[in-house]
């Protein structure tokens, strides 16, 4: 079985790998390659999946919004959020789901982080921008702020205004700032950063990135990308499989996973 991921600059990708550990827990044999592509390979790229008998692909950064034009089908839960990062092949068609919001969801749930009645300010208006959203709409009691470069509207903050805000209680980062090789960024001050009482950053390479070491510093309760990551490839592997996966070896996965890799 071939699987893979397409993105932009994926030299660090730890998803080969995680893939691998998740395939040999469930028994299965297969391949997954990374597709380094531009934005004028996407439709080629996923043509040539299908001929070659890929049975599904990941997309990542920056592409999860501009895919869904290529796809043949997308699940209702995709539509609502408005970004794709799972492409099933399937009779010749390509699939589009989101298991970026099953991921969140369980990484938020298993590490006992409120979602809800809380007050959320999610940095980034991108793809997974959106899950963070969906996902805190689709709960309780919850009032959702962002903070864009370009600053619109009664619940959008632009960064130069971002002092004006009173306390929150969860601060969501869903852009690359801090990211590897630029790990002495952080995408807000400390100032900021101490007005909330837990951070979440979606990246988890640094594992510790600038932003989560003001947030632990602080006294905040914080947690990284690497959970999320895991999680969403798993609910990827069950769509690509048409299978479900028990949930002590969806355990074992994440336990080996972090033992292994992280």
């Amino acid at each position: 079985m071939k699987f893979g991921l397409i993105g932009k600059n994926l030299t660090h990708s730890l998803s080969p790998k995680i893939h691998k550990i998740i395939l040999e827990e469930i028994g299965e044999r297969g391949e997954y390659l990374i597709f380094d592509i531009d934005e004028d390979e996407i439709d080629r790229t996923l043509k040539n999946c299908i001929l070659d008998g890929f049975k599904g692909i990941n997309v990542t950064i920056p592409y999860k919004i501009k895919i869904m034009k290529y796809l043949d089908h997308i699940d209702d839960k995709t539509k609502i959020i408005g970004a794709c990062n799972t492409i099933l092949f399937k009779d010749g068609y390509a699939l589009g789901f989101n298991t970026d919001y099953f991921g969140f969801s369980d990484s938020i749930r298993r590490n006992s982080i409120p979602y809800s009645n809380v007050k959320v300010l999610v940095i980034g208006t991108g793809g997974v921008s959106k899950v963070i959203y969906e996902f805190f709409k689709s709960n309780e009691g919850n009032e959702i702020f962002f903070v864009s470069r370009e600053g619109r509207g009664d619940k959008i903050y632009s960064y130069d205004l971002l002092a004006d805000i009173g306390n929150m209680d969860i601060v969501v980062n869903c852009t690359p700032r801090g990211m590897f090789p630029k790990v002495d960024d952080t995408p807000i001050p400390r100032t900021i950063i101490k007005k909330f009482k837990y951070a979440i950053d979606l990246i988890y390479n640094p594992k510790e990135t600038y932003f989560l070491k003001i947030a632990r510093e602080l006294g905040l309760t914080y947690l990284n990308g690497f959970h999320m990551l895991i999680s969403q490839a798993i609910k990827a592997e069950e769509i690509w499989n048409d299978a479900s996966i028990d949930e002590n070896i969806f355990s074992k996965i994440i336990n080996r996973c972090y033992e292994e890799i992280f």
